[in-house]
């Protein structure tokens, strides 16, 4: 949402948006498979001057990006406004009156009717799980999610099919984006995605119910806890722009007798020896590898598995192997990304770096921006949809004011980077740590 919405109120581009968020998707075992929503507010506090600092800065921080992005869908939808997607990915906490949810109900009108939306995999998420109307969400911010197999807890949690509303975007743009010959497309946790080659240097962008758009750019943003393996097509690996992230479902795809075996299993589907880069999320601590960085709930450890089990640790080895160092429990938060490309690499102000990879030990442009690459793929922090989704956010604004000629000072604030509360930077923070 952040590229489109630089893209089109630059002026420059036609912009699709494909977003398929990883709901219920069961990878990761400390929430059910459900990326959690931008903060969680303790189900003990009542009223905002009970909010910890940090969560304040983070709530009103959300509150003025979404607002930022219900006045661009709204123009761009022609609807009212934009109902949010509740729940996870580019969402909101469910939160209680006191926290002003009136206020943000007035400010984003749900448009579910105006695009035929509906719970995303309702029955994945449980039989209880159902789409709400947005006067229906001022209830109890207690934890939501359950643990067990994927299943949402809550049964009063919904969700509006993101999807759906982006399709929605895309087809309001159609014809200007058949006018420019320039389609911008956008994929934020790629769960029912593909991409094929398609002429002229373009990608195919295929989802599973067989809408396809072809785009010029694909930017990605994604932890890559549910990648399957034609996602990446190897002669997307010949193109030269291929960033790889934390690859669970991918490893969960193959038998796993060894850790060499779970890398050889990576680089064969990618088609290359190592076309790919390995994206650490900022759990990363010591040997917490089996739920951190490969397997989650999508593999099953032996039983009693856990972060002292040998095949975890094993496993844990080689992708510190891989990618030169791995973090000590007792060592400082880490940088958002580490990545291996041949060597650890970082922008100069610490930012996680995007950019081509176009053979192994391949380098990067210093400043992570590439301006005739055509997809990009932007990797980092877990579990936290907001904060992910604007970190992807403005890393490709950056990109997008490269490409497209744009003005950074045509981005709204959270995007150009500037103006981010202290406490809630999307480059650095994270509200779970």
């Amino acid at each position: 949402m952040a590229t489109a919405y630089a893209a089109l109120s630059g002026g420059a581009s036609s912009v699709v948006v494909v977003e398929a968020g990883r709901v219920a998707s069961g990878a990761s075992g400390r929430n059910g498979g459900q990326l959690w929503p931008s903060f969680r507010v303790p189900h003990d506090i009542v009223s905002p001057d009970e909010l910890p600092d940090n969560l304040v800065a983070a709530f009103d921080f959300d509150y003025a990006c979404l607002r930022d992005i219900a006045d661009f869908a709204a123009r761009t939808v022609g609807a009212e406004a934009i109902g949010l997607e509740l729940g996870g990915g580019l969402g909101v906490e469910i939160i209680p009156d006191p926290l002003c949810w009136s206020d943000m109900e007035t400010a984003i009108v749900p448009v579910l009717q105006a695009l035929h939306t509906s719970s995303l995999n309702s029955a994945a998420l449980g039989a209880n799980n159902k789409p709400m109307a947005m006067d229906s969400l001022s209830h109890s911010a207690a934890s939501h999610f359950g643990n067990a197999g994927g299943v949402v807890a809550e049964p009063e949690c919904g969700t509006i099919d993101p999807v759906a509303f982006c399709f929605a975007v895309a087809d309001a743009a159609a014809a200007a984006a058949e006018a420019r010959g320039s389609v911008f497309a956008i994929a934020e946790e790629t769960t029912a995605l593909r991409l094929e080659a398609a002429p002229a240097g373009c990608v195919r962008v295929v989802l599973a119910d067989g809408s396809a758009v072809i785009a010029t750019t694909v930017v990605l943003a994604v932890n890559g806890y549910h990648l399957v393996p034609d996602l990446f097509p190897p002669w997307l690996a010949e193109c030269g722009e291929l960033v790889w992230t934390t690859p669970r479902e991918l490893v969960a795809a193959y038998p796993v007798p060894s850790a060499p075996a779970a890398m050889a299993a990576m680089r064969d589907a990618l088609g290359s020896p190592d076309p790919f880069l390995i994206s650490l999320p900022d759990e990363v601590y010591g040997r917490q590898a089996y739920d951190s960085i490969v397997f989650g709930s999508s593999v099953q450890l032996p039983a009693g598995g856990s972060d002292s089990d040998p095949d975890a640790i094993a496993v844990g080895d080689e992708l510190a192997s891989l990618v030169g160092e791995l973090c000590a429990p007792d060592e400082p938060l880490p940088p958002p990304t580490r990545i291996w490309s041949g060597r650890l690499a970082y922008t100069a102000d610490n930012l996680p770096l995007i950019g081509p990879v176009t053979a192994p030990g391949s380098t990067y442009v210093a400043d992570g921006l590439a301006a005739d690459s055509p997809v990009f793929l932007v990797g980092g922090y877990s579990g936290n949809g907001m904060t992910k989704a604007l970190r992807a956010g403005y890393c490709a604004g950056k990109w997008a004011c490269a490409r497209l000629n744009l003005d950074p000072a045509t981005l709204p604030p959270w995007m150009a980077g500037v103006a981010i509360p202290a406490a809630f930077d999307p480059m650095r923070f994270s509200p779970y740590q």
